[in-house]
């Protein structure tokens, strides 16, 4: 019976096997078929297959970091079928991958919450991943649930001073909700003692300046000293008052004066823990009033952003100009962070789209340049593979900067990514013969030659090394050999032409290139982009010989 069972187990599991490797050629063959990766990732689900469903994860996410969806549906896996601390591993993952989820964020502190209760540091592990979460995610219009989220956590733990803290935060942050935290923070300030609410410095002097304002409204001594007539009127009140103060004493049953002596403390207890709250709410609605001002300004680009997500699906026109409008306003008024963020939210939702990561590649070579790299990196190794014009962009970016093995480097993946793809080549090639390394650029152009699948591709570059070696290496009987070798496999071709003069050829082709009737004008264009990268030496005049990019 038991070897039945594992007959019939081994049988389903070969079964599954054949049915998981269907799913998998799909997206093997189109990595950018996004529905495939969805029927994928949902059989796998299914299965219960821990192991298939890390492998079919962490592939997706290698292309589509930011659906922060299914980094909680793969977290949701590892805690069923693994373990917490694998799922919180899995969390930390996706935190990363898209640090401005509100959504990711919250389904992380949630999960801490629900599963660390019976930790020593319960409170400070909540409390740290909080901050984390404000720090990554908190300036995002549609932040409010977090914020709130991280209000309720402190009363609950009734730390009415750090709940004053997070309200004076998020008061001066444009969210969409900002004049409910304004309600919510005086209903806070209205149902609690000032000293429970305020930090100690503040308490003390708010309370300072209400016994300033008490003793200028109330001063003391006889007509004469005070200066003006209200302060004789009121030394003469007072001194009645006490008078008859005294003879109520005299003449009160036991208990009453003590009851007279705690309803007087009790009234100015109450005057004061009202002239602070009024004090109090009075310093924070003007960084309310400052910070509706500023969510006023941006309240239209806000109504215009339809879908804040990340998807394969093409954005409307209205959004994609609304996104730039919105950029353009932020960077010429808002401050440096503020900028950023928006750039990160945008790229979330236009992640496909390379104007849109060199548009803030730009911005942050003025505003942020050790940070270039890394928004080069993440546009060009994850969102961007198949989109060569980035790729080439940083090429061009690291080599202007004199860093021409990484420039190399980029060439060549963006060489095997894309390998019908001649650019990258001949990029490459040209970097090195500006870094000064003629040997590698031979050795580069020979491997082009026996790697080409056509002739006319085998043509080319044997017309390419020609020149370089009769031009640049003042090698003529190489170079001759070179064309020969060419004219063997192709005896009709035209590489005998190969020795015009260069100068000639360069003048024909600017006169093409600005002439502007010609009806070739695009492929000119290209050829002389070609050209004259093939003679630049600096590598500041990469840019202007590419037409690129930054």
């Amino acid at each position: 019976r038991v070897a039945q069972g594992g007959a019939g187990d081994a049988k389903k599991e070969g079964k599954d096997s054949v049915e998981l490797e269907k799913y998998w050629q799909v997206v093997r063959n189109n990595p950018a078929d996004f529905t495939g990766w969805t029927y994928l990732l949902q059989y796998v689900e299914q299965e219960n297959n821990l192991t298939a469903a890390r492998e079919a994860f962490d592939k997706f996410f290698s292309y589509y970091p930011y659906c922060y969806g299914y980094w909680k549906k793969y977290a949701d896996m590892e805690k069923k079928l693994c373990s917490i601390e694998k799922a919180e591993e899995t969390f930390e993952r996706g935190v990363s991958a898209i640090p401005l989820s509100v959504d990711l964020w919250i389904h992380y502190i949630n999960f801490v919450k629900m599963h660390f209760k019976d930790e020593d540091h319960y409170y400070t592990k909540v409390k740290s991943l909080f901050e984390r979460a404000i720090e990554s995610s908190g300036q995002d219009f549609r932040s409010d649930r977090l914020w709130d989220m991280f209000v309720t956590w402190e009363q609950e733990n009734k730390n009415l001073k750090e709940v004053t803290a997070i309200y004076e935060r998020v008061l001066q942050v444009p969210t969409q909700l900002y004049g409910h935290h304004f309600e919510k923070f005086q209903e806070h300030v209205k149902t609690h003692l000032p000293k429970d609410i305020l930090s100690t410095d503040e308490f003390l002097q708010l309370r300072q300046q209400y016994m300033e304002s008490m003793r200028k409204a109330a001063p003391l001594g006889p007509p004469g000293q005070s200066g003006d007539e209200s302060g004789s009127a009121r030394w003469r009140l007072m001194r009645t008052t006490a008078t008859l103060r005294t003879r109520c004493r005299r003449c009160s049953p036991p208990g009453v004066e003590d009851a007279t002596k705690e309803d007087t403390k009790a009234l100015k207890n109450d005057n004061e823990a009202k002239y602070i709250r009024d004090k109090v709410v009075e310093k924070r609605r003007e960084l309310f009033k400052a910070n509706e001002a500023e969510v006023g300004r941006r309240w239209a680009f806000e109504e215009g952003i339809k879908r804040p997500y990340f998807h394969v699906k093409p954005l409307e026109r209205l959004q994609l100009k609304n996104w730039r409008e919105y950029l353009e306003f932020e960077t010429q008024n808002g401050n440096h962070a503020r900028t950023v963020i928006l750039y990160e939210r945008c790229l979330i939702a236009c992640a496909l789209y390379e104007d849109m990561w060199l548009k803030y590649i730009r911005y942050l070579d003025t505003a942020e340049p050790e940070k270039v790299n890394e928004v080069f990196r993440r546009a060009c190794t994850t969102h961007l593979v198949r989109k060569p014009s980035i790729s080439l962009a940083w090429a061009a970016y690291e080599e202007k900067h004199g860093r021409f093995e990484e420039a190399s480097v980029i060439l060549a993946e963006l060489e095997a990514r894309i390998p019908d793809l001649l650019e990258p080549t001949l990029r490459r090639i040209n970097v090195e013969r500006r870094r000064g390394s003629p040997e590698k650029v031979e050795e580069l152009y020979r491997k082009c030659i026996t790697q080409a699948e056509s002739v006319s591709l085998k043509n080319l570059f044997a017309s390419k090394l020609a020149r370089f070696l009769s031009k640049v290496q003042n090698k003529l009987e190489t170079a001759k050999e070179v064309l020969k070798e060419a004219l063997d496999r192709d005896p009709v071709s035209q590489l005998g032409k190969c020795f015009l003069h260069w100068e000639a050829t360069d003048s024909c082709l600017v006169f093409a290139f600005f002439f502007p009737f010609l009806p070739c004008f695009s492929f000119l264009y290209l050829q002389l982009q070609q050209f004259q990268s093939s003679k630049t030496h600096s590598p500041p005049n990469v840019s202007s010989a590419t037409g690129v990019y930054i």
